[in-house]
């Protein structure tokens, strides 16, 4: 299985999608940014509330993302008949299918992964240098963060 991965991920070129990824990264921060400066006057923006607004945007944001990649990896082959050939060789077709499919989700997996990360860094130094989000990044927002 994962030699077939290998061979997969050989014919798929990903760079599009690792910009698209960045590019996704980019617009949750400055979303982030400006809920933050905007509800300076509720008082509400404590970390908790940031981190699942910005982990649900995560989520919405890289469903999309994985819906795209589905259907480039998958979808295509078949409307260019290119999955014929493929399965023509002796391997079975679930295995193909599968196989694609473990690419898609482990790359939805390190994107969201990624994107947390970095939002939450990002949050940290928006915080450092503009003091707007009520308390510390402490222990319970950490274990919030990994919880979410």
């Amino acid at each position: 299985m994962k030699h077939l991965m290998r061979l997969e991920m050989k014919k798929i070129v990903l760079k599009g999608y690792i910009i698209g990824a960045i590019t996704i990264v980019i617009c949750l921060c400055f979303f982030s940014t400006v809920v933050i400066f905007a509800s300076i006057q509720d008082h509400r923006n404590d970390y908790n509330n940031i981190i699942s607004m910005l982990n649900a945007a995560i989520a919405e944001s890289f469903i999309i993302f994985s819906s795209i990649l589905m259907a480039k990896i998958v979808i295509e082959e078949y409307t260019n008949k290119t999955i014929m050939i493929m399965f023509s060789y002796p391997i079975k077709r679930e295995k193909l299918i599968i196989a694609k499919l473990c690419i898609v989700s482990i790359a939805t997996i390190l994107c969201v992964v990624i994107a947390s990360i970095c939002s939450v860094f990002y949050l940290v130094g928006f915080d450092a240098l503009f003091d707007t989000i009520k308390g510390d990044f402490n222990a319970a927002s950490f274990h919030y963060w990994l919880e979410q």
